[in-house]
């Protein structure tokens, strides 16, 4: 259980790095003072989304699950934004500007852990 939880958890920081690479708005202000640094705040930014997912969304899945059974699922797009919304808020080495940013972010992270765990 606990190495799963490490690799959610560096999946979600590589997503996050890739959102970085293909998406203008997906800023990471990242200081380049040694390379542990660097891995650390990857690893919050991970451990962040990954609480996130683990923690808070199931219990906004029970809580929307009308608007989830409505919208046939696509309200879970909407509950991965808050979540990565939730990260942006909380860290200050994440910075994502813009709806649609948010948007395309999240379903990258989405894709990318999805495509990882299916496998």
């Amino acid at each position: 259980m606990l190495f799963t939880s490490v690799l959610k958890i560096v999946v979600n920081a590589f997503a996050i790095y890739l959102a970085s690479l293909l998406l203008d708005g997906v800023q990471l202000n990242i200081p380049n003072e040694s390379q542990w640094q660097y891995y650390a705040i990857f690893a919050l930014i991970g451990f962040v989304i990954w609480f996130g997912n683990t923690v808070i969304k199931p219990v906004l899945k029970v809580l929307t699950f009308p608007l989830i059974l409505v919208t046939f699922g696509l309200f879970n797009v909407v509950l991965n934004m808050l979540i990565l919304w939730g990260a942006d808020l909380l860290l200050p080495q994440l910075e994502i500007t813009g709806f649609l940013t948010l948007l395309w972010a999240s379903l990258i992270v989405s894709f990318i852990n999805g495509l990882l765990f299916f496998i």
